[in-house]
């Protein structure tokens, strides 16, 4: 009788779910593991009902009862909840004041892109480039014979 459904039958019949006709008892007797699992079935409600208790509350014992769940519910919060706030909101601002301190303190810089020109060259026939520097930057002319690129 080691097949799991075998076991799962003398488990319901133990419990109360199957009637004797609807198990064979005298195959499971002489059976050594259905033995076994029966006696630890018996080993283990026996055990449980050793430890069962039913608690009651009385009238006398109901004020007091209820007085602990009203002390549960309407307990303040630790004191250390409040100050994770506070570090909280101090970080903050003080991230605030360093980015402020910085952009006021430094301003933005001058973009500066210079732009230099070492070679300037081009694929048109008789074309020549030059190169002027200005004060607005440098420009690169391109020159042909006839005055004009097409």
């Amino acid at each position: 009788m080691t097949d799991k459904n075998d076991m799962k039958r003398l488990e319901q019949w133990f419990d109360g779910e199957l009637q004797d006709g609807e198990l064979d008892l005298d195959l499971l007797l002489n059976d050594a593991a259905a033995v076994q699992q029966l006696q630890v079935l018996r080993t283990m409600r026996s055990g449980v009902e050793a430890v069962r208790t039913k608690a009651e509350i009385a009238d006398p014992q109901f004020q007091a009862f209820m007085e602990g769940i009203r002390d549960r519910v309407q307990k303040s919060t630790p004191r250390w909840r409040g100050w994770w706030g506070v570090l909280s909101l101090t970080a903050a601002l003080l991230v605030a004041a360093i980015s402020t301190f910085a952009i006021i303190s430094y301003g933005p810089k001058q973009v500066s892109a210079e732009t230099e020109v070492e070679q300037s060259s081009t694929g048109i026939k008789g074309g020549t480039t030059t190169v002027e520097k200005t004060e607005n930057g440098t420009i690169v002319w391109v020159e042909t014979p006839q005055k004009d690129i097409l």
